[in-house]
């Protein structure tokens, strides 16, 4: 589900087509854009909650990225206001959550 929802958050953000290795990177053009790691508690019988770590490659020029990633500045050509895409992914996250609560999985993953 985080990883749906961020991936839609940067194909708006960058209008081009994000693809997802699962299962926690987020690629561009070949290069790796994001990472995420989860961390779940509870039992089997219930989730209590999960923790999503999502680091995005956001403003970080050439010479400051290892070979094989880059950066929403390098694929869109112009620096990104971090507080808006924050608010795109949030707002993924939040449509997501509400389709997976619906039991709507089809749309979710």
């Amino acid at each position: 589900c985080v990883q749906t929802a961020v991936c839609l958050a940067l194909e708006q953000v960058t209008q081009e087509k994000i693809q997802c290795q699962w299962p926690y990177s987020l690629y561009c053009h070949g290069k790796k854009l994001c990472g995420i790691l989860l961390e779940s508690f509870g039992s089997i019988e219930q989730l209590d909650y999960t923790i999503a770590g999502i680091g995005i490659q956001v403003n970080a020029d050439e010479d400051e990225l290892p070979d094989g990633m880059t950066s929403l500045l390098l694929v869109t050509q112009r620096e990104q206001d971090r507080k808006q895409l924050a608010a795109a992914v949030l707002n993924h996250l939040d449509i997501i959550y509400h389709q997976f609560c619906q039991g709507q999985f089809g749309s979710v993953f």
